[in-house]
């Protein structure tokens, strides 16, 4: 949950497990969700009186806003398998659902049989083997040096460690991910704000990220 650049406030809810939440208009579990912070549904949402901002997610984390244009990124856990990094679309389907299978890479960069209605996104970028990605947190001002301004840093549950995505020049797709760090444990959460440094958590403790070099 975080406010966006527009003032208004977006929700993440997993589906429950019930892969056909994701997919449903109807329900509200594996959606993002764009709310006015008077709780009223704002102009500009997709489907006329419905707070769904995108839809077809399962399990998502951490997320956070492109500082360069504001576009909302976000990570999503598969079941075992397909961990995904996804560049939100206002209104698009990021295709988990029941139908929702295991991809195996580089022929399919995602799950090879997409849930729901047409068009389906596929992520911006994926982990075959689920690492239970967690926080997400672009470098904005982060006193990370110029190597990382504007990068997306995410964390991972189940091998505790930092990744650095880059993305490309059009800023829609991860061009290179490098571990930056690895936590002896499970990393939690990852936040930050403008002008800040990014912080993450394990089950203890807070820390703050710096690069070696």
């Amino acid at each position: 949950m975080l406010f966006g650049p527009d003032g208004m406030l977006y929700v993440t809810l997993g589906e429950h497990r019930v892969p056909g939440n994701a997919q449903n208009l109807d329900v509200k579990p594996g959606k993002v969700h764009r709310i006015d912070p008077d709780g009223s549904v704002p102009a500009g949402n997709p489907f006329p009186g419905s707070t769904i901002w995108a839809f077809g997610l399962r399990n998502s984390f951490g997320s956070d806003f492109d500082p360069v244009n504001d576009q909302l990124w976000l990570t999503d856990n598969g079941p075992s398998c397909n961990d995904e990094v996804l560049r939100l679309v206002r209104g698009a389907n990021h295709s988990w659902g029941p139908e929702a299978t295991c991809a195996t890479p580089p022929a399919a960069p995602g799950n090879t049989n997409r849930s729901g209605p047409t068009p389906r996104r596929q992520p911006e970028h994926f982990y075959a083997a689920t690492t239970g990605i967690t926080g997400a947190a672009f470098c904005d001002g982060c006193g990370l040096g110029p190597e990382a301004e504007d990068d997306l840093f995410v964390t991972s549950v189940n091998d505790g460690r930092v990744h650095q995505l880059a993305l490309n020049s059009g800023r829609t797709d991860v061009a290179s991910d490098d571990v930056v760090y690895d936590h002896p444990g499970a990393v939690l959460s990852m936040e930050t704000r403008p002008g800040e440094p990014i912080y993450f958590s394990d089950f203890s403790t807070i820390y703050e990220l710096t690069l070696a070099g």
